[in-house]
Order: C-alpha cells, then structure tokens, then sequence
C-alpha cells in the first residue's frame, strides 16, 4: 500500500474545470466544449495522433473530457492529463486556449477538484448568508456564489449573499477581480483579520474556514 500511495503522490493532477453558472446555460457550454474537442481530434495528419484519430503523449492516450462523477449538478469536467502535458503538445493547444479565454470572460472556472469538496458539503442556498473566512484567490467563493443561483426557474435576485473575506489586502484585490468577473449581484469582498471580523458568528448560515 505505501508504494500505491507514492506512486499516486507522483502522478500529476488532472486538468480540471467547473462551466459557470447556471443549470439553464450548462448543456450549451458541455456541446461547445465537446465540439471543439472533437475538433482537435479531427487533425488526423499530426504526428501526434494514432490511427484512431486519438491523440497519444509518451505511450499514454489522452481522453477527451469527462464529467466529474461526484458533482450532482453535472458541471465539472476533468480531463485526464496534466497542464505541463497540455502547454507543451501541438494538438492540446487550442483546447488550452479556448480554456484560458472563457476562464477569463468568466465562462468557464478552473479548480482542482479537492477544492471543490467543501463548498459542496456546506450545501448553500439562494437564501443563505454565507461567509468565506480565507477565500482567495477565489474558486471556492465562486462555487458559492454558484449555489446561490443554482435555481434559475425561480424569479428574482436570490436573497442570499457570500462574504468573501482575506486578511491579506494585495488578495482581496485578486478575489475581488474574480467575484467581479462573474457579474453575480450576490458577492461581497471584505479584508480584515478573521478573529477581527466586523460580524457576529451567528450573522451567518454557513461559514467557510
């Protein structure tokens, strides 16, 4: 077993993204997404590909994107390999960029996918106060403010808020230019010392520490 777990400690994290941000947009973005990846796999005249069509680095074939099993809302897609493997091969190129344009028109939100966990487990909703104790650089805040929308068919802004808070002022600056890129009226960055917070404890339905 101590082998198994060194060997898995080795293997680099795969690339994982989260389609923003609501049920409603979701199934547009995943027929995007696998489109152009289908796309990438159709340059059957690169070097790189085998004769399935199927692009193979150093012995390993690359598999397209998968949805992440144990997200119930269907919006997290990983994709088997690692960032180093998809800078530095030809066919994997065009995928990274269209993945680094829609991250930054807020599209599409990069994350691992152990931070994803707690956010889930604290199961927010429209109406929650939530508060982030240490949030940036921000995708956990994010997948919060994420929760708040998660009902679309219900009318009107949801009552609930994320309070995003950093104790650092140089990233509360960076957080901030993430909740901004999101457009979402529910976020709300602060900067102070965490046992200094200007808030009762019971303000808040959920906390994030």
């Amino acid at each position: 077993e101590k082998a198994a777990f060194e060997q898995i400690l080795q293997k680099p994290l795969p690339v994982v993204f989260r389609i923003y941000r609501d049920q409603s947009v979701t199934p547009t973005w995943l027929t995007h997404v696998l489109r152009h990846w289908a796309t990438q796999f159709g340059i059957n005249q690169d070097p790189e590909l085998n004769k399935d069509g199927r692009i193979e680095v150093d012995g390993e074939l690359i598999q397209p994107p998968q949805l992440l099993a144990w997200d119930p809302k269907e919006r997290v897609w990983y994709f088997n390999t690692s960032r180093r493997v998809v800078r530095r091969h030809p066919p994997l190129i065009n995928f990274k960029n269209f993945l680094e344009a829609h991250t930054e028109m807020g599209h599409i939100v990069r994350q691992e996918a152990v931070s994803m966990l707690p956010p889930l487990l604290l199961q927010a909703e429209r109406s929650h106060l939530v508060l982030d104790m240490c949030a940036a650089p921000g995708s956990k805040t994010t997948q919060l403010l994420e929760d708040l929308l998660q009902d679309p068919g219900t009318p009107g802004l949801p009552g609930g808020v994320v309070v995003a808070n950093d104790s650092s002022y140089m990233r509360a600056c960076l957080l901030s230019h993430r909740v901004r890129a999101l457009a979402s009226p529910c976020g709300m960055v602060v900067s102070h010392l965490g046992e200094h917070l200007p808030f009762p404890s019971e303000f808040f339905d959920r906390v994030l520490c």
